[in-house]
């Protein structure tokens, strides 16, 4: 029987960004009372979720300043009255086109945070770092050609990147040497760290392993029927998300190219799962759908909860002062109460043990009742 969960509404809406919220991360853990959150535009904001106040705004630029503005601002103070109108129209269309391209060169492709930096991704392939407190420009990290896909430290010194540009490269950020190139077979979509593990999705469709230690690829296996929009790894496990609006579970051991068969799929999707996060023994998961749906990974992944509140996509989620937070392309950052959560999951088992026992009782006496009905009319008919 299929479950249907109408999830209370969230616990609270934090405002302040202005464009998609694309990474949102909590340094201390889901305990702690700060949550830092970055856009698409290169907004940052550091969140005190116990004295409800942002303690950090910035609005980052790879230029350090943003001296955009101020040279298209003198480029039209310069412009005489005596000018052509046709030449002073044409160029106003250029400069227009002009500011559209540098916006969309500026905008963040991916972001990540360290203790003291944010860094952000472009989509020519620079990296840029920034003091996050003060929001000066630290360095520069060159070396890609296309688009960062994803940024995420491998431990407090190496910064690993993925790009379009088919490799994932290593990077010191001590002294912003590239220490590592790793060249793949496609374009490098998805990525995450699993201890010394980089993992990645290439060609949307192969999943990457590699040993950072030596630098050795561990797997390299293709799914052929499908591509894969987010994928995690949870002890040997392998899940992946599909655009078939399914999750598939691989075992990650026995996992190679001869033997790309899954040991089950959840098909209770209406839309691609864009990201994953795991908590304690679940699975959260948030998509397209607009929802974030909880997983009980101690029972094949049955789906416990059901969290509905945003009015666009979900991308990105992390736990801050025991909530769970979620980031989206609404421009909003909206939490939920996990303790409430698990009330609801304990209730609701409990409720269903107890119409499982209901139905057996009900069962046992019909049988009962018949056959006691029966007895008494077989002694009926001896007299």
């Amino acid at each position: 029987m299929k479950k249907v969960f109408k999830s209370k509404a969230y616990k609270d809406k934090l405002k302040g960004h202005k464009d998609g919220v694309i990474k949102i991360y909590s340094p201390y853990g889901p305990d702690s009372g700060l949550l830092l959150s970055a856009s698409k535009d290169g907004c940052i904001r550091a969140w005190d979720l116990i004295e409800r106040k942002i303690t950090v705004k910035l609005l980052l630029s790879r230029d350090g300043n943003d001296t955009s503005q101020m040279a298209y601002q003198k480029d039209d103070d310069q412009q005489s009255g005596d000018d052509d109108d046709v030449n002073r129209d044409e160029e106003n269309v250029q400069q227009q086109k002009n500011k559209d391209s540098k916006k969309t060169i500026d905008q963040f492709t991916a972001a990540c945070f360290s203790e003291n930096s944010v860094y952000g991704g472009y989509e020519d392939g620079l990296i840029c770092s920034w003091n996050i407190k003060e929001g000066s420009l630290n360095s520069l990290y060159k070396g890609h050609s296309e688009a960062i896909t994803e940024l995420e430290f491998l431990n407090t010194r190496l910064l690993i990147s993925a790009s379009l540009d088919q490799t994932i490269r290593v990077w010191d950020t001590m002294n912003g040497m590239n220490e590592t190139i790793y060249h793949l077979n496609g374009p490098v979509n998805l990525m995450r760290i699993n201890k010394k593990y980089i993992q990645a999705i290439t060609n949307k469709n192969t999943f990457v392993e590699i040993n950072s230690d030596n630098s050795k690829v561990t797997k390299s296996v293709h799914f052929t029927s499908t591509s894969v929009t987010s994928f995690i790894t949870y002890e040997n496990q392998l899940i992946i998300a599909t655009i078939n609006n399914i999750m598939e579970v691989y075992d990650l051991d026995s996992l190679d190219q001869e033997n790309v068969q899954p040991n089950y799929i959840i098909e209770n999707n209406k839309d691609w799962i864009l990201c994953m996060k795991i908590l304690d023994n679940y699975l959260y998961t948030g998509g397209d759908d607009r929802r974030i749906k909880v997983w009980d990974l101690s029972t094949k992944l049955t789906l416990v909860e059901d969290f509905i509140g945003h009015e666009d996509g979900v991308v990105c989620i992390d736990f801050a002062d025991n909530m769970l937070y979620s980031g989206s392309f609404d421009h909003s950052i909206r939490s939920w109460n996990l303790k409430e959560m698990e009330n609801r999951i304990r209730e609701r088992a409990q409720m269903f043990k107890e119409d499982i026992w209901s139905r057996k009782y009900d069962a046992w006496y019909k049988v009962f009742y018949k056959k006691k009905k029966k007895g008494k009319k077989g002694s009926k008919s001896k007299k």
